[in-house]
């Protein structure tokens, strides 16, 4: 999870409490939802954002990114592991250059391209580059779901050996 995408989130999606659903706590953002009216939703989710980022980035890893502390941890040697297996079953065969590229992002912890795209914009330019990026997402998820479709289709037709 990003950072300073979560900390937009809270400001610019907190009367629906939009940024609880991007930090996996959804039953905070069902009653962010349920409370909108009221106008509550708004103050904590400002206050819940003001917090995020007066505490730092190192103090949201350890609460919403525990993977990325496990591998300060020493676990990066099992990840290695993971990725060179990856890797001799994409040698072999196995897996495709897509599937290859897709699982060792997974392990990795990359966002999907629509979501990195908007990260970038908000970390390169702040509001207003997030917003231009913002523009650009409709059809950048459209293309992932293509090429997902295009993977799934190609591993069904692919023979059993």
């Amino acid at each position: 999870r990003s950072f300073p995408l979560a900390v937009f989130l809270a400001f610019l999606g907190s009367p629906v409490g939009l940024h609880w659903w991007y930090l996996g706590r959804p039953a905070l953002g069902v009653l962010s939802a349920v409370f909108c009216l009221t106008g509550l939703p708004l103050f904590t989710a400002i206050g819940h954002g003001v917090l995020m980022w007066a505490r730092g980035r190192q103090a949201f890893d350890r609460r919403y990114n525990p993977e990325i502390i496990a591998l300060e941890d020493g676990r990066a040697a099992r990840l290695a592991e993971e990725i060179d297996a990856l890797h001799a079953l994409h040698l072999k065969g196995a897996l495709t250059a897509e599937e290859f590229e897709r699982e060792k992002a997974r392990l990795l912890g990359h966002h999907p391209p629509a979501l990195a795209s908007l990260l970038n914009g908000l970390e390169q330019g702040g509001l207003f580059g997030a917003l231009h990026e913002l523009r650009k997402l409709p059809q950048l998820i459209h293309d992932e779901v293509t090429q997902e479709l295009r993977d799934r289709h190609r591993r069904e037709r692919r023979p059993r050996r």
